[in-house]
């Protein structure tokens, strides 16, 4: 509201529900499974808020995609996003990923009804064959480029040569 009030267009940043679903330590006997409607549901509300704040997107970071995932983990990420994208109040919403790629997920992830996806071109060694492959034209590439842990040393050309092998 603040950052509104002041002229300045914001996009709101979530810890995104797969990943915290990854972080979350389960009694004996729980699964993270038994807690997708709820969090599904919870996003949602905020989502709701958000919304009425005068919010036009969201950004969910994911960092759990670059992990290597199992067959339940893509299946537990596919279940959650599908029941959370089922009504995403209007907004749009950009699910990113940094740290490395995600190879394990990425056919499904641009499969999903997600506005944008933000990818690192850096540490994801994949990313660009991934890319390259396939990528939706109905959404926005965030092209990670730039080292996050030591911005003031980029190599500019490199980062250049990295975009223009992406593909328009």
């Amino acid at each position: 509201q603040e950052a509104k009030e002041l002229g300045l267009d914001t996009r709101p940043v979530l810890v995104g529900p797969f990943t915290l679903l990854q972080l979350s330590d389960f009694e004996e006997g729980v699964e993270a499974a038994q807690f997708v409607a709820a969090m599904a549901k919870a996003y949602q509300e905020v989502f709701a808020k958000l919304a009425d704040l005068g919010a036009g997107r969201v950004q969910l970071d994911e960092p759990a995609l670059v992990k290597d995932m199992s067959a339940e983990e893509k299946a537990l990420f596919l279940d959650l996003y599908k029941k959370l994208l089922a009504d995403k109040k209007g907004l749009g919403i950009l699910i990113q990923t940094y740290f490395g790629d995600i190879r394990d997920i990425y056919a499904d992830l641009v499969e999903l009804p997600v506005d944008a996806i933000g990818l690192d071109f850096v540490e994801g060694e994949k990313t660009l064959e991934l890319v390259k492959s396939g990528f939706p034209a109905d959404k926005t590439l965030y092209a990670g480029i730039v080292n996050g842990k030591n911005i003031w040393r980029n190599n500019y050309e490199k980062s250049l040569a990295v975009l223009e092998q992406i593909p328009a």
